[in-house]
């Protein structure tokens, strides 16, 4: 993914209150990273189990308790360019 977020701290705080509850909700998720190439800007690579169960899952409903979190994640995440490698080369 490429993209910008206004505010780097607070997505940074979102992301490490959501990586306390990914597994659960995301279980699709195996992990990923994000590098930051500028003030706001940002590349960023999450690697799944599989395509199949990361599109079965991006529709999921998170935990109630977490859905004020998701979605102003979601709102702060503008711009995205999702980038699909269905079959990178790890080495």
């Amino acid at each position: 993914m490429k993209g910008t977020a206004p505010d780097r701290e607070r997505l940074q705080h979102l992301d490490s209150r959501l990586a306390e509850h990914a597994a659960a909700f995301r279980p699709d998720l195996i992990g990923g990273i994000r590098i930051w190439t500028g003030a706001d800007t940002y590349v960023e690579a999450a690697y799944f189990t599989s395509e199949a169960d990361a599109r079965a899952n991006e529709t999921s409903e998170p935990p109630a308790e977490l859905a004020a979190e998701i979605n102003e994640f979601s709102e702060m995440m503008a711009n995205i360019e999702f980038i699909d490698l269905r079959e990178p080369w790890l080495h």
